[in-house]
């Protein structure tokens, strides 16, 4: 919802400025259309707005926050190559606890059961679910155990920050 409204308000002034340039060196027919265009795009940028002003509840703004650290974090890991680490890290860790090969069954009996027409993102959905409820538990520990890590440093920063 919150995204289609932004994206809607950031267009709606690429749209406004663009008309009042598009108007100043052009000739009054066409000024005319901009005018009613400019006259939607101010009306779309002032419900938008009026949507933007809306007081968020305590989890609105708990959910934002997360999302924000949660970008932070994983844009963090991309970037210092950490992420590659810790997919590395997840494969080696599932593979010697035999996953791949309880996962491998999962998906041989689905296919069992739906017969050999099924897609492959019809096999992903029937049996992701099965899957990552399989992974063992000493392996989230780790995992999570390291992005904790990191995220812990990304909300000290982020405090350090509203500090100032």
């Amino acid at each position: 919802g919150s995204s289609s409204t932004s994206s809607s308000s950031g267009s709606s002034s690429t749209s406004s400025s663009s008309g009042s340039s598009s108007s100043s060196g052009s000739s009054s027919s066409s000024g005319s259309s901009s005018s009613s265009q400019d006259s939607v795009t101010e009306c779309e940028a002032s419900t938008s707005a009026e949507v933007h002003r809306r007081t968020l509840t305590p989890a609105e703004v708990e959910k934002a926050e997360f999302k924000a650290t949660f970008q932070k974090v994983r844009g963090k890991f991309i970037e210092s190559g950490d992420m590659d680490m810790l997919r590395l890290a997840a494969f080696k860790k599932l593979n010697d606890e035999n996953w791949h090969e309880e996962c491998g069954e999962i998906c041989h009996n689905v296919l069992l059961q739906l017969g050999p027409a099924i897609t492959y993102k019809q096999l992903y959905l029937a049996c992701r679910e099965e899957c990552i409820a399989r992974v063992p538990q000493s392996v989230r520990d780790e995992l999570l155990g390291k992005i904790k890590h990191c995220y812990e440093q990304e909300v000290e920063v982020r405090k350090r920050a509203l500090k100032k």
